[in-house]
């Protein structure tokens, strides 16, 4: 990927393990600040709250929108809509776009709760961020996470025609990331894939 032909910065929410290198991909996007350009999203507390985004990095975009429950904004024949905030320690965002093929939906760090598979429903795609496996031989932890149970529930109820498992911990990585999704396939009966370092998705040949 190369970062300057970039058009945005999506930035979910600020804990660090999100948010690490928002900086640097804003320096690289607008080479350095030297070709003011592209926008970011971003929730109000990662820029006044708790700022993460260094405040002369901002000045190198040509937009700032902030993040908020039910808002919408477009980028292009994309339409970029975040439907409810997160239940997590800081004020988090999933995303959901929409452009003339395919709805695709990112459910980032949460705890469960029912709204989830209501607003995200009636998507092509879900990426679905997994911390815990709480499986067999699992110690359940009461954490603003989903654990593999929590995601089957969600991937059933949402029923897109494929879903991929990211941002593992380390008892999905014990359980081997591939297997969890090989799983949740099973028990669902929607395509589920596990990332991986590097890893592509054609959505033209994935969800044709």
């Amino acid at each position: 990927m190369d970062p300057t032909k970039l058009d945005a910065i999506i930035l979910s929410h600020q804990h660090i393990d999100h948010a690490n290198d928002v900086n640097i991909m804003i320096e690289a996007m607008t080479t350095g600040g030297y070709s003011k350009r592209g926008a970011l999203f971003a929730p109000r507390s990662a820029l006044e709250d708790d700022p993460i985004v260094l405040t002369y990095v901002r000045d190198y975009l040509n937009d700032i929108h902030i993040l908020e429950e039910r808002a919408t904004h477009t980028l292009g024949n994309v339409e970029i809509s975040t439907p409810l905030r997160h239940v997590h320690p800081v004020e988090t965002y999933g995303i959901i776009f929409k452009t003339p093929r395919y709805t695709v939906s990112f459910i980032v760090d949460t705890r469960f709760f029912p709204e989830l598979i209501e607003k995200y429903k009636g998507c092509d795609l879900v990426v679905i961020n997994v911390v815990r496996y709480n499986g067999k031989g699992g110690k359940k932890l009461d954490v603003d996470h989903l654990n593999l149970e929590d995601v089957k529930r969600i991937i059933k109820g949402i029923s897109p025609k494929q879903a991929i498992l990211t941002h593992f911990g380390f008892t999905m990585i014990r359980s081997k990331p591939w297997e969890a999704a090989a799983e949740v396939e099973k028990e669902t009966g929607i395509k589920t894939i596990a990332a991986s370092d590097g890893m592509e998705f054609d959505l033209a040949n994935e969800l044709a």
